[in-house]
């Protein structure tokens, strides 16, 4: 079928602030699933695990999942299928909780999320900034540079013909309301 994009979208075993654990369990499902779908996407926060909580003011993990996402964006010089992944990401001081498209070896974007909820359990303003842009675009691929980071407005996204998700509220309204999304 022309046209067709094949995306798994896929929940690795969490192991909460072990990087090293997480980035391993994305490894193995990249590993299975890089021949089967043309995108996999994994949770939001899925390099750190989601209910970090207070370990996400502690520096080892937020340069860890800095380390892991290197990692995981040279795993995908395996194979042909891009890979999204989540994880707190630091710019300018601020924490950002992310999502962070990679392909061919290469981190090709990072997008922070803009809304964070703060009601019932969600307490994500606590740790993390909201970003008025949409994607900020950095170059990771030496480990010793920071990187620079090249800002974009919502313009970027004009146009695009998929966006992804990794993050879900439990209630996404009416059927009406979701077909809009798309």
């Amino acid at each position: 079928m022309k046209n067709m994009l094949r995306v798994a979208a896929v929940t690795p075993k969490v192991h909460i602030g072990s990087v090293s654990g997480n980035v391993r369990e994305i490894m193995d499902i990249y590993e299975e699933y890089k021949d089967a779908a043309d995108v996999i996407v994994t949770p939001e926060l899925s390099i750190t695990g989601y209910t970090c909580a207070d370990l996400f003011e502690n520096r080892k993990l937020i340069d860890g999942a800095r380390r892991g996402l290197l990692q995981l964006a040279m795993a995908t010089c395996t194979g042909q299928s891009a890979l999204v992944v989540g994880l707190p990401f630091e710019v300018d001081g601020e924490l950002f909780n992310c999502a962070a498209f990679l392909q061919g070896g290469r981190v090709m974007a990072i997008v922070p999320k803009t809304y964070l909820p703060n009601y019932g359990e969600f307490y994500e303003k606590r740790w993390f900034s909201a970003r008025k842009y949409d994607a900020v675009m950095v170059n990771l691929m030496d480990p010793e540079d920071d990187g620079d980071e090249l800002e974009y407005d919502g313009s970027r996204a004009v146009g695009s013909e998929v966006l992804f998700g990794n993050n879900v509220m439990i209630d996404m309204g009416s059927v009406d309301q979701r077909v809009k999304l798309v």
